[in-house]
């Protein structure tokens, strides 16, 4: 999003607070530090660097109370968690709520607490009221809008748009696919994401003789401590058919899906899905439930999707996708797609935040 931000349809600075002052640094300087950050893996120690980096770029340091009278707006295009940066939107939203600006991705610790535990609920409960109490709203699908319209607030919201995310963040790597059938998970392992149900249904490929690989990629969430412990062993006893990268950079992920059968994305509680547009926009098959909103309007192509999410399901689609014929159909079908993408989504953003303070303004 920063990346393609149109400075020119509405500056902007970004200002990173820390121990309760904002260091404000120009969105190129921005960019600069970001770029890297994805070209390495995104550990904790990179993301110290990373912020370390940021606020050596500052061009000025400001507290809480002094940004309102040098900027049009405020604009959190991201969830947090964080009781400063919290206080911070309220204090906005306090004092010229026509100017402040969010960005909604989903509001599942609420809407599905039944896949979160407790502390989600209650870490996030804030976060989501002062969202639920702006004025303007941008939300990435359909479905995470109705939620806040529908969940959140319980009546519409006049200017609340909704923007997709872009699909075309991955490096572009050349479809390799292997003789030997193999899949990938992408996403924080945690219990909505199926990894238990995905792995159930492998384990059976495994046990008749099907020797087709499994790579997960994501950070371990919120789960059970003993299946992240068992996932650790049987991936380390079992390189050959079980892989877990529980960190990876934009280029490893491109790289595997590159490699990939098809990507298995099976959550069926998402505000969006980002991965299963990037594996379409990579040429990569997709296996996922059918209710997921980033596939909302796109044609089947390039997809086998799931009506329920199961051993019995998950392990015929991954038999379908592996099929030969079946796999040169969906390969070629995958890159069919007129997919979002950020440079479109930035501008969208900037000018929706653009003409909202020009009617502020009365202009």
């Amino acid at each position: 999003m920063l990346r393609h931000w149109p400075l020119h349809v509405q500056p902007a600075d970004v200002a990173i607070l820390v121990h309760g002052v904002h260091h404000v640094v120009p969105l190129a300087s921005v960019n600069h530090v970001l770029e890297r950050f994805f070209q390495d893996v995104a550990n904790q120690t990179a993301l110290q660097s990373m912020q370390s980096s940021l606020i050596s770029h500052a061009v000025r340091k400001a507290q809480p109370d002094d940004l309102d009278g040098s900027y049009a707006g405020y604009f959190l295009p991201e969830p947090t968690w964080r009781e400063d940066v919290l206080n911070s939107l309220d204090r906005w939203r306090r004092r010229r709520i026509g100017s402040v600006f969010a960005l909604m991705f989903d509001a599942l610790p609420q809407s599905n607490p039944e896949v979160f535990a407790q502390a989600h609920q209650e870490a996030t409960s804030r976060y989501f009221r002062l969202v639920a109490g702006l004025n303007n709203v941008a939300c990435i699908s359909l479905a995470a809008r109705q939620c806040l319209e529908s969940r959140l607030r319980r009546q519409p919201l006049a200017n609340c748009i909704v923007v997709p995310p872009g699909a075309d963040a991955l490096p572009v790597v050349a479809r390799a696919r292997p003789a030997t059938p193999s899949f990938v998970m992408l996403g924080t392992v945690e219990p909505r994401k199926h990894h238990k149900t995905v792995l159930e249904a492998f384990e059976r490929l495994w046990r008749s003789g099907y020797a087709w690989p499994l790579t997960i990629i994501g950070a371990p969430g919120w789960h059970d401590q003993e299946f992240l412990r068992s996932l650790r062993t049987r991936a380390t006893a079992e390189p050959q058919r079980l892989v877990w990268l529980e960190a990876a950079n934009d280029q490893e992920i491109a790289q595997a899906f590159a490699k990939a059968t098809a990507v298995l994305y099976v959550s069926e509680q998402e505000g969006y899905g980002v991965p299963a547009v990037e594996a379409l926009a990579a040429g990569c098959p997709v296996v996922a439930h059918h209710s997921l909103p980033a596939l909302a309007g796109l044609s089947p192509a390039g997809q086998i999707r799931l009506s329920d999410v199961t051993p019995d399901s998950v392990l015929a689609a991954a038999q379908a996708a592996a099929d030969a014929e079946r796999d040169h159909v969906l390969s070629n079908e995958a890159k069919s797609h007129a997919l979002p993408s950020w440079r479109d989504f930035a501008p969208r953003l900037a000018a929706w935040i653009a003409e909202t303070l020009a009617v502020q303004r009365g202009t």
